[in-house]
């Protein structure tokens, strides 16, 4: 009787950026490997620390790419930095400063908090996570949040993400 890896094991997480895809590309030989696992029976779970994209939109990009997944199978760093925020502040209600992406922003509001736009509105907190839209702007009123007192959370420190263009600078490089 052979045995193979996953007679001892669940499952299966996988990171995404850089593992299965770089920007809107698969990663050679990823969809393939995943497709197989799932064909096999192997429950696949996808574990992405970009904060700017919804579950469903994580899917249907893999869904796109080849990769059967579902939104339930995509856990991000936007609802565990938010895990972070309140257990940092010790509650659910309050000032947030979100200097990220719409999705972001969506999450720290379904949570209960008050998402504010600038320092001059006294949060109790920041929330930073990637976006490639972000702005020097942005980055300011955080500084200035931050140094009035605000709680600061990250989503993640990567300094970099790989991009179909080549690695770029992420999260981390902003913090």
């Amino acid at each position: 009787m052979s045995t193979t890896f996953f007679d001892g094991h669940d499952g299966l997480l996988c990171d995404l950026d850089g593992v299965v895809y770089a920007g809107d590309g698969a990663i050679a030989g990823a969809v393939e490997t995943l497709s197989t696992l799932q064909e096999r029976g192997v429950p696949v779970g996808f574990v992405t620390n970009n904060a700017s994209r919804a579950p469903e939109s994580v899917a249907e990009h893999l869904r796109t790419l080849g990769v059967p997944a579902e939104a339930g199978q995509v856990f991000g760093s936007a609802p565990a930095g938010v895990d972070l925020l309140e257990e940092t502040l010790g509650r659910r209600t309050g000032r947030v400063l979100v200097v990220g992406s719409a999705y972001l922003r969506a999450v720290v509001e379904e949570r209960g908090y008050e998402v504010v736009a600038s320092a001059a509105q006294c949060p109790d907190a920041v929330i930073q996570g990637f976006d490639p839209g972000l702005g020097w702007a942005d980055l300011a009123e955080a500084a200035y949040a931050v140094r009035a007192g605000a709680t600061w959370v990250a989503t993640n420190l990567d300094t970099s993400i790989p991009r179909a263009e080549g690695i770029a600078p992420g999260n981390g490089a902003l913090v």
